[in-house]
């Protein structure tokens, strides 16, 4: 599956940075544009990310957060961003808060020399009338793009993409390291540590409902073409190891994991 160059830029890397003049990358961001239901034309830019990466980053008291974004002219860039995360309502107390951490982003935070692109809303599956619609399930493809931190890149960022498909539906709680449980998708998926935060894409052959007109005697055809959405972000993963594997002869140093998207 191809995944479109456009995702390359939509994603960011999260870093901390101590007192001296290094960053430390963290993990994975991407960017959703929400617009005005009376403006359409306007929009504007979130950051969203996993929560538990903000968590860790306050634990080790970095000072302040940056995103490492590639630039117009071929480099990179750390923008630093002031701490006003939002997270999710917290659940009853026998579920784990939700992870998942939002951003509003500013003009003046990213300028005409970066280069990046944003997710609409749009995109996003929030509800079970959106998963219906779309016909998302069982067995379709997904795909996310996000940090490899062996190869992060050095003077660019360079995301990498993995791929797999949808195992599981969210239909009883997932239980995390806490023993909390949470709501998620179960995707079997090659996942490795620092890809959490990376946004998971669920494609889609469906009609578009534009028509190419004329084509000789026939007035409208239909066009075919792959839609991506929005699925969830990368949560946690399980190791091999962590896991009973139906083939015994699994080598000891596959990455082979099941990671949870979260909704």
């Amino acid at each position: 599956m191809r995944v479109p160059d456009e995702l390359k830029i939509s994603v960011c890397f999260l870093c901390g940075k101590r007192k001296n003049p290094s960053y430390e990358i963290l993990g994975t961001g991407f960017f959703v544009s929400v617009t005005l239901p009376s403006k359409p034309e306007v929009g504007y830019l979130y950051l969203v990310t996993a929560k538990h990466i903000i968590d860790r980053a306050k634990r080790k008291k970095y000072r302040g957060f940056y995103l490492r974004i590639n630039t117009d002219a071929g480099g990179v860039d750390f923008v630093k961003v002031p701490d006003r995360w939002i997270y999710p309502k917290a659940p009853p107390s026998d579920f784990a808060i939700p992870g998942v951490a939002v951003m509003p982003i500013y003009d003046y935070e990213v300028d005409n020399h970066l280069s990046l692109a944003a997710m609409p809303i749009q995109m996003a599956l929030g509800d079970e009338a959106a998963l219906q619609a779309h016909g998302v399930g069982i067995g379709d493809d997904v795909h996310l793009i996000g940090l490899f931190r062996h190869r992060y890149g050095l003077t660019r960022n360079i995301p990498i993409v993995r791929g797999g498909l949808i195992a599981a539906m969210p239909e009883e709680p997932l239980e995390d390291e806490s023993g909390k449980l949470f709501d998620g998708y179960l995707i079997e998926i090659r996942s490795i540590s620092g890809l959490s935060g990376s946004p998971v894409i669920v494609f889609k052959q469906e009609l578009d409902s534009t028509v190419l007109r004329p084509l000789g005697k026939r007035q409208d055809l239909p066009i075919m073409f792959t839609n991506g959405y929005l699925l969830g972000l990368v949560r946690s993963h399980w190791s091999a190891r962590d896991v009973e594997m139906a083939d015994a002869a699994l080598d000891d140093d596959d990455d082979d994991a099941r990671a949870a998207a979260c909704r």
